[in-house]
């Protein structure tokens, strides 16, 4: 997916979600379900992880390598993940 793909993406998502919380009563933007966060924490969560995300997307690569270092070995699958 192309960076600038993604990044709309996330915005559209992002701004979908606050539409749908700015619609609830407060009982509800303040409930939780089984100990699960409440629709406000997942939107303030959102907002705090989307600046980051956008910021590391406009990043080059080797600059990302630098900062967070490179792999030496290959990717897992996400069933090895998942597993771990």
């Amino acid at each position: 997916m192309e960076t600038s793909t993604l990044i709309q993406f996330l915005k559209a998502e992002h701004h979908a979600f606050a539409a749908e919380v700015s619609e609830m009563d407060e009982k509800t933007f303040l409930c939780t379900t089984n100990g699960k966060w409440t629709p406000g924490q997942q939107l303030t969560h959102i907002q705090k992880s989307i600046l980051p995300i956008g910021i590391g997307l406009k990043l080059p690569l080797w600059l990302i390598g630098l900062i967070f270092g490179k792999r030496t070995t290959g990717s897992e699958s996400y069933e090895k993940i998942e597993a771990r």
